[in-house]
């Protein structure tokens, strides 16, 4: 299977991306209450399971990458 997220992401700016980060994590915070369970599907970096294990959910966080970031337990 072709990797296409480099193709689609090409676009995206460090700032847009930051806007959707903050909206997915007001909407989380609204939503479900600090303590609650999570599962990130395509973790990447790790930065929003990190985040979100920072403000106290409880992450689980996968990926089908065979090189998972140093950060990604919480």
């Amino acid at each position: 299977m072709k990797n296409k997220w480099p193709q689609f992401l090409e676009n995206e700016t460090l700032f847009s991306n930051a806007i959707r980060l903050r909206y997915l994590i007001w909407t989380i915070q609204h939503y479900l209450p600090t303590g609650s369970r999570l599962l990130e599907v395509g973790f990447g970096s790790g930065t929003t399971a990190v985040l979100l294990a920072d403000l106290g959910y409880k992450v689980t966080a996968v990926d089908i990458d065979v090189m998972p970031p140093h950060r990604s337990h919480s």
